[in-house]
């Protein structure tokens, strides 16, 4: 890793012209804590910015950060910059050091550091979940069943002249 690599952001659909994620790399030199900022070799902070920004009103794929998300972004960087490092915030925000970036082979995918932010259903022991969904997809498909035969009935009839 080089030592003048800062920082590592993820924001996909916020490029025109591209589908496919984009990530921003922000890079300094004066990491040894002059000039008014803080002495920060040795860390990376990753920001991971999937799920922020709104889909631009007529496309499918292009994104759109506000004035808010695009401050979040800024503030964790200047915070880690100038005062010390951001809160950990999972899905969004974290610093790893070298040794750790190291540890997973230098990939620099932000996910891999930041982790995925909880949600409502999470927490449920997946010894749990799994079989409730198993039992939810069993009664979709025999609905799905029914209403195929009620389908291919009534097209049966509709050939017969019915």
């Amino acid at each position: 890793m080089p030592t003048s690599w800062i920082a590592w952001c993820s924001c996909p659909g916020k490029f025109a012209n591209t589908q496919i994620p984009c990530c921003l790399w922000f890079l300094a030199k004066n990491r040894g804590g002059t000039g008014g900022f803080r002495k920060r070799a040795g860390e990376a902070l990753f920001l991971d910015g999937r799920k922020l920004g709104a889909l631009i009103p007529g496309s499918r794929t292009q994104r759109e950060l506000s004035a808010a998300e695009v401050e979040k972004l800024a503030g964790a960087y200047r915070q880690f910059r100038r005062a010390g490092v951001p809160a950990e915030e999972p899905g969004f925000c974290r610093v790893a050091s070298r040794d750790e970036v190291r540890g997973h082979g230098y990939a620099l995918t932000p996910g891999r550091y930041v982790g995925r932010a909880a949600s409502d259903g999470e927490g449920e022991p997946f010894d749990e979940l799994c079989p409730r969904l198993v039992a939810g997809l069993d009664a979709q498909m025999r609905e799905a069943a029914t209403l195929d035969t009620a389908i291919r009935a009534a097209l049966e009839g509709l050939s017969n002249g019915e």
